[in-house]
């Protein structure tokens, strides 16, 4: 029996639904020996998964990168996942509406030996379990993390089982008390322990490009959503460390922690040491997406993250210039009359050669905002509108 873990809950186990405490695997399974398999978390937000089809995409990617043919089409991973859901739901001891789904492949039970086998079957593993989501706390605290040298294998982009490289990263974090690691390979970063990480630099949301050095997690491209929905300039390319180490705001994303602002870096404050306004819009815009979530609608980018009227912070950044708070005041005062000049928000950069406005505004529309952004991106004296 597996203590902390409900023994009695109902997982799937190569075609059939058994018990958890009688799950069994051979001890010659290539996963358990080798480490020779791959591994898939989805969320459910009110029973249903999050971003499914992008998620089933890149469980078929990592099949294929090391060539393990279940037969298993995305349809019947959808219906494999869905009645997961289901059965959860109804158990004896039901798990909530926000839960976490964890699928696990490997190449299959055989005689001991690095070539791969012929002719033998895939182990297929599902379970769903109850996902903690993040705390209050975290999102208003943030989280400490320090920076390691990334020494894992060069093919990260596979979600592996083999996650050794991980778990001493991780071990690491919690000896040093702190949250998570940032890891950088040849002075460029790669990623946390089991997290995404994200960089804000002027104004501009920054990532690492996708590729073999990272796990692009699926809340990569939900992020890049939310900020072209969001005005927020978004880049995807190598960052340097010492743009991490020089950020104005850092976050971490990932299947059980979504986002999370980090406040410091090798004991070092990040930025004002407490939760950036671009990583609190991302906070904000992904636990509404979530409360309002439904899979009919496929997640679609168009459905609105915005309850109108309410209040909206837009944070408009340019180089230093005596009228640029007065003449922006005056742009946003166009398209909401009811903005109140004395509530402007101003901070200098580092520099003094930029300055950045925050404007509370109230919104009324999506059009209404779509034409506030578009006016104040369209500015002259505008570099970046957030």
């Amino acid at each position: 029996m597996i203590p902390d873990v409900d023994n009695d809950s109902i997982v799937y186990l190569n075609g059939e639904h058994v018990r958890l405490g009688d799950a069994k695997v051979s001890v010659l399974d290539r996963g358990f020996v080798f480490g020779d398999g791959i591994y898939e978390v989805v969320p459910v937000y009110n029973g249903k998964p999050f971003r499914m089809a992008e998620h089933i995409t890149r469980l078929q990617r990592s099949l294929n990168a090391i060539r393990i043919d279940t037969g298993y089409s995305d349809a019947r991973w959808a219906q494999l996942f869905d009645d997961m859901i289901r059965r959860a739901q109804a158990a004896t001891t039901p798990v909530s509406e926000n839960a976490m789904i964890y699928l696990q492949v490997t190449r299959g039970v055989a005689k001991r030996d690095h070539a791969f086998p012929a002719g033998i079957t895939p182990t297929v593993f599902c379970m769903v379990s109850p996902f903690k989501r993040p705390t209050a706390a975290q999102r208003d605290q943030g989280l400490a993390t320090i920076s390691l040298p990334d020494v894992r294998w060069l093919y990260c982009h596979i979600k592996s089982v083999s996650l050794l490289g991980n778990v001493l990263a991780k071990q690491a974090a919690v000896e040093a008390g702190v949250d998570e690691v940032i890891q950088f390979r040849d002075d460029f970063l790669s990623e946390g322990a089991s997290s995404n990480i994200w960089v804000v630099k002027n104004g501009v949301l920054l990532a690492p490009e996708p590729n073999h050095l990272i796990l692009e997690g699926v809340r990569y491209r939900f992020i890049e959503s939310l900020a072209q929905k969001s005005g927020i300039a978004f880049e995807s390319r190598p960052v340097r460390r010492h743009e991490v180490e020089t950020a104005d705001e850092l976050m971490l994303s990932s299947a059980t922690k979504e986002i999370l602002p980090i406040v410091t870096l090798d004991g070092r404050p990040v930025g004002q040491g407490t939760p950036g306004q671009c990583t609190g819009r991302c906070v904000r815009l992904t636990i509404k997406r979530s409360r309002h979530f439904n899979a009919n609608a496929n997640d679609s980018p168009e459905q609105s993250l915005i309850e109108y009227p309410s209040q909206f912070p837009i944070k408009v950044m340019g180089k230093s210039h005596p009228d640029f708070a007065q003449t922006l005041t005056a742009v946003v005062l166009e398209h909401d009359p009811e903005f109140d000049p004395a509530t402007v928000e101003m901070r200098p950069s580092r520099s003094g050669n930029y300055i950045g406005l925050t404007f509370t505004v109230t919104a009324t529309s999506r059009e209404q905002l779509d034409a506030l952004y578009r006016a104040l991106h369209g500015h002259a004296m505008v570099s970046v509108v957030l």
